[in-house]
Parts: C-alpha cells; sequence; structure tokens
C-alpha cells in the first residue's frame, strides 16, 4: 500500500512538472509545423476509415509507384501465376515498404491490378 502511495505521489509530482507556466509565451506555429500536423491528422484519419472511398487506382499511386511502374506488371516471365499469388506479393510489398495496408486496401490494390493487368479470375 506505501509503494503504491509513493508511486502515485512521485507520478502526480512528475506530471506537474511537464506542464508549462504561465510566464513561458508559446511562439505561434509555424507553416510547416501547421502541414506536419494537417498530414499527420490525414494519415490518421485516412487508417481510421479503411472502408472510405480510397479506390486501388488510388492506392497503387501512393504506394506501389514509389517501386514500380506498369511496366512491371507486363513483364512475359512474370512470377504471378494466379490471383492468391498476387494477392501473397501485394502482402509481402506492404510489409517489405511498411505501408501498414489494411486488409480492405489490399484487396482493393490486389483487385486493381488483376483488373488493370494480369486478369486472373478470382476465387
Amino acid at each position: 500500500m506505501n509503494n503504491t502511495l509513493l508511486l502515485l505521489l512521485l507520478s502526480l509530482s512528475l506530471l506537474s512538472a511537464c506542464g508549462s507556466s504561465d510566464k513561458e509565451q508559446k511562439a505561434p506555429a509555424t507553416s510547416n509545423e501547421k502541414a506536419t500536423l494537417n498530414t499527420s491528422i490525414d494519415v490518421a484519419q485516412k487508417k481510421s476509415n479503411p472502408d472510405d472511398d480510397v479506390s486501388g487506382t488510388t492506392l497503387h499511386k501512393e504506394n506501389c509507384m514509389k517501386c514500380h511502374d506498369d511496366a512491371s506488371y507486363q513483364k512475359t516471365n512474370s512470377k504471378m501465376k494466379d490471383y492468391a499469388g498476387l494477392h501473397k506479393m501485394v502482402g509481402m510489398c506492404n510489409t517489405q515498404v511498411g505501408a501498414d495496408l489494411f486488409p480492405e486496401e489490399l484487396q482493393k490494390l490486389t483487385n486493381y491490378l488483376n483488373d488493370s493487368f494480369y486478369k486472373f479470375s478470382k476465387p
């Protein structure tokens, strides 16, 4: 019980030390800071709404075009043999580049690539 009380008091004193005093003046946010904040909010909102109206085309442009151009999908010696393999590869790319796409977004992206380039039958 004494340890809990001591920990509580220590936590409260640390929290009170984190607050700014009334004497401190905070400079207004710069335009770069505002842009960064707005971008962070946009990303957070996008990640919280995976079922929004983001198309496979948009997901491809934002996440895949950093490494691939359309010619990558039109190779005659492609490793892609079926829809399941394509979906697996999209998942591996997602992991490799750290895109953190939701399963619904991965599905949209796989469907876009399949409909636009591969034309595999879907399961």
